[in-house]
């Protein structure tokens, strides 16, 4: 074998090497994240260390109230991501006393109605209450795991654009990745959650890697 011969294979060989490694790395982060997001919820004490980017005191202290329902539910970590989505889409994790044109009677961290589904305006101005209700509201929507988030959001809130809440879904990730502790600490940044077979069920980027026929 010539000289140069040598060089490209050593080349190829190198490179196939690389890409062995890219694929066994891959398959350790996704298993990392697949475990994270289908643990059972957990909650820390909201403190200087578990502040996250952008989001103040009293937000991340509604936050910790989102999570700390889904922990009391027994719901997994990827319900605690999907809590957070909707709750910053709704009222930026604040608890609001006002609505808007669509709802005037909207209230609270997931802008509830006040038509009496949702409970009283004190249930709705109330953190854990308000998330604890979206939470049971969430688990009679049939097949919610596997329905992309910001859809499996809609079909309880049933905001005007079914696509509202995709763009919090990072930030999400963010928050509960801070707060949860260690059974959250391998989500991916972008809330992304693997399913069976590495198959992404969550937000990538933004954008939804695989939507479901007839999700809406």
């Amino acid at each position: 074998m010539t000289g140069r011969a040598l060089t490209v294979a050593g080349v190829v060989g190198a490179m196939l090497m690389g890409f062995l490694v890219v694929v066994l790395e891959g398959g350790i982060a996704s298993s990392q994240a697949i475990a994270s997001c289908n643990s059972r919820a957990t909650t820390s004490r909201v403190s200087s260390t578990s502040m996250s980017k952008g989001f103040d005191a009293e937000q991340m202290k509604n936050a910790e109230a989102v999570m700390e329902a889904a922990r009391s539910l027994g719901l997994s970590v990827t319900a605690q991501v999907i809590g957070m989505q909707a709750a910053i889409g709704e009222s930026s994790l604040r608890v609001v006393d006002h609505g808007d044109l669509a709802g005037p009677d909207s209230r609270g961290l997931f802008q509830q109605r006040g038509n009496g589904a949702w409970g009283s305006y004190e249930d709705r101005m109330n953190p854990i209450i308000s998330a604890t209700n979206f939470f049971r509201a969430l688990q009679r929507v049939e097949g919610w795991e596997a329905l992309e988030p910001t859809i499996a959001i809609h079909r309880v809130q049933r905001n005007a654009d079914p696509n509202h809440y995709t763009k919090f879904r990072s930030q999400a990730a963010q928050i509960v990745r801070a707060l949860g502790g260690e059974s959250s600490s391998d989500i991916d940044p972008s809330g992304s959650c693997p399913g069976e077979g590495n198959q992404v069920i969550g937000d990538l980027e933004g954008r939804w890697v695989e939507p479901m026929a007839g999700a809406v």
